[in-house]
């Protein structure tokens, strides 16, 4: 069920972004949160990636009736060519406007 979440939190943030007064401090924190949350839940993954089996699996029945499921998985593949995550270093006027 994490892997589902760590799909779905980005998207998350993004639709709670948009609601957010357009105040820059505000917004790069709530953005920060939902990296650093979704960031947190994959690393908690770990010790199930390098253990045994080496994969993690979730299964969800989509259309039962034809036999469909949804499946997601996350191996050690997955951790070598992830993105690497943008900072708030990356930005300079969000921190100089923040302070």
């Amino acid at each position: 069920m994490r892997l589902i979440l760590i799909i779905l939190l980005p998207f998350l943030g993004s639709l709670g972004a948009a609601f957010l007064p357009s105040d820059i401090c505000k917004g790069s924190m709530a953005g920060g949160s939902y990296a650093l949350t979704t960031a947190l839940l994959v690393v908690s993954l770990y010790p199930q990636v390098i253990g045994a089996d080496g994969i993690v699996r979730t299964t969800v029945p989509w259309i039962p009736a034809l036999g469909l499921d949804f499946s997601l998985q996350m191996d050690g593949f997955a951790w070598r060519l992830r993105p690497a995550p943008a900072t708030y270093t990356d930005c300079p006027a969000c921190i100089d406007s923040c302070r």
